[in-house]
């Protein structure tokens, strides 16, 4: 969401329109609504009373957030149509623009359903990274573990055979098979 207002206050900036002036501010508002939505955290009383309240409180600053989230999402979407009536859209500027702002729904709809219907959200939805969107969760950083993120793949050694197992910090996103979201397989290995 942050990338999508950064890059609409960007271009309007070059563009010399004055529809996102405030744009800084605007991501820091939002930052600081995420970060408020980030540290109220969810009720382990057993005080019935106490529960209710600090409930109330978490569906309070998360529907604050999506609110606001919500009305970026409208202005972004307005600003792009008044460009293309001024004739200044640049369709292919804007790509990774429409691909940020599916990613900012998807979140808003998975906070809704999380937060205010108590659902879980399962592992196939969840996203680790919106550039890398074929990272998964390799460690979950129990005691001693550290939170380990990327993708993971096997090599087989040509002369012992023996597999081995390592992540991938960067994959050129060419050789993503499409169909499974994972690296091509070819030759004995995740390429």
């Amino acid at each position: 969401m942050r990338k999508a207002i950064g890059f609409s206050g960007e271009e309007c900036r070059r563009l010399d329109v004055s529809a996102w002036r405030q744009y800084k501010h605007n991501i820091k508002q939002l930052k600081r609504l995420m970060r408020k939505a980030e540290k109220t955290k969810r009720p382990t009383y057993k005080d019935e009373k106490r529960q209710v309240s600090q409930v109330k409180k978490v569906q309070c600053t998360h529907k604050s957030y999506i609110e606001q989230a919500e009305i970026f999402l409208e202005k972004i979407s307005e600003t792009e149509s008044d460009l293309q009536h001024q004739g200044l859209y640049d369709p292919i500027r804007w790509i990774g623009v429409d691909k940020l702002i599916n990613h900012a729904k998807r979140q808003i709809d998975q906070i809704r359903r999380r937060v205010f219907c108590g659902e879980i959200i399962p592992h196939e939805e969840k996203v680790f990274s919106i550039f890398e969107e074929h990272t998964e969760w390799i460690s979950k950083g129990k005691k001693k573990a550290p939170v380990e993120l990327g993708l993971q793949y096997m090599y087989t050694h040509p002369e012992t055979r023996a597999a081995l197992f390592k992540v991938l910090e960067r994959v050129i996103p060419s050789n993503i098979d499409q169909s499974t979201g994972r690296p091509a397989w070819r030759y004995g290995k995740y390429l």
